[in-house]
């Protein structure tokens, strides 16, 4: 039997090819527009290697926190978990090409440890060391055997060092705005991210949902830390009249960047909203309904966050909306592809 599998041609399924082709045409234009196709691919990076920082939080939270919750959602998050290398791999091209991407040169006059702190030589060694830290790190959380203070300590030093990494990424794309808090709120979109996929998959992979309400009731937890670390941001950013934070959310709400702001709002509080009626949350088909919802919504403030600022906006969001397209015809392929050698 093994010999007949091996003998069988490789076939790759149409969106393989379609996936190439529009990998293909994707470097071909970032060559052209560096600056602008970056960013595209950045906002890319939010949702999508986002995601699984966030399950690496998620997984160390339900062995920390093991209750009725690890039966439905374990097996898919682990998945989600193991794709962390994967996640590494999609940041090449931000660290490539981050000489476009981001103003080195805003850090001068900035006083001598911010000029070293983002001099691009350390910048890139951070972002390298970040990532292998978690792909470490999901690959214990993997074993299921790995002792509670490990865990744990795991899980502080990856929050600490996201602290750093999550301005490093998107907040240095405007190097006068600074926030206190400014990467708990990124890693709350993560973990929402990782939370809505997580579920999603697990739906796809036909795991029994024998106490929905309880997912219900952790993605309304989840909703509600989004919109905590957002609103705080914004409310001290305001209240305090900081005129760096003024201006990056200013930059945010011009033209059709508010329309995208209210509707990105509009995604995660509607979701919110309802699952505070019990039938929504105890409903499989709400919940799954609701977790497609909250992504389209991640998806906007992804664009939100990373875009404004780029003087080829138009290419920067056809950039993200190719890379999009080019990572879900590969995934769909690579499931085709295992799908028919489980066959």
């Amino acid at each position: 039997m093994a010999a007949e599998v091996a003998r069988m041609p490789f076939r790759l399924p149409r969106l393989g090819w379609l996936a190439l082709a529009g990998a293909a045409l994707w470097c071909v234009l970032a060559v052209i527009w560096p600056s602008a196709f970056l960013r595209g691919w950045l906002a890319v990076v939010f949702l999508v290697s986002g995601s699984a920082v966030g399950t690496l939080v998620l997984c160390a939270m339900m062995q920390l926190i093991p209750g009725l919750w690890d039966e439905e959602l374990e097996p898919s998050a682990q998945r989600v978990a193991a794709f962390t290398p994967f996640a590494a791999l999609l940041f090449l091209p931000i660290l490539i090409g981050a000489g476009w991407l981001y103003p080195w040169e805003a850090s001068g006059g900035k006083g001598a440890f911010r000029e070293v702190w983002m001099m691009p030589f350390f910048w890139g060694t951070r972002a390298i060391l970040f990532w292998l830290f978690a792909a470490g790190y999901g690959l214990i959380l993997q074993k299921n055997k790995a002792s509670p203070s490990v865990v744990v300590t795991g899980l502080i030093l990856l929050i600490l060092f996201f602290i750093p990494i999550a301005v490093d990424w998107f907040l240095f794309l405007d190097p006068e705005a600074h926030f206190s808090g400014f990467a708990l709120t990124v890693l709350a979109s993560f973990f929402l991210n990782a939370l809505c996929v997580s579920i999603l998959l697990a739906l796809v992979l036909g795991t029994p949902m024998k106490r929905p309400e309880i997912l219900g009731s952790l993605l309304l937890a989840a909703l509600l830390s989004w919109a905590y670390f957002g609103f705080m941001q914004y409310f001290i950013t305001w209240s305090d009249n900081l005129p760096f934070g003024v201006h990056w959310y200013e930059r945010r709400a011009v033209g059709a960047w508010g329309l995208i702001e209210m509707m990105m709002v509009a995604l995660h509080l509607l979701p919110l909203l309802l699952l505070l009626f019990g039938p929504v949350r105890r409903g499989v088909g709400w919940i799954s309904g609701l977790c497609c919802v909250v992504l389209a919504g991640s998806a906007l403030e992804a664009l939100w966050l990373v875009v404004p600022g780029e003087t080829r906006q138009t290419l920067a969001m056809l950039a993200a909306l190719l890379a999009a397209g080019v990572f879900g015809c590969a995934a769909s392929s690579v499931w085709s592809i295992r799908h028919k050698g489980a066959a």
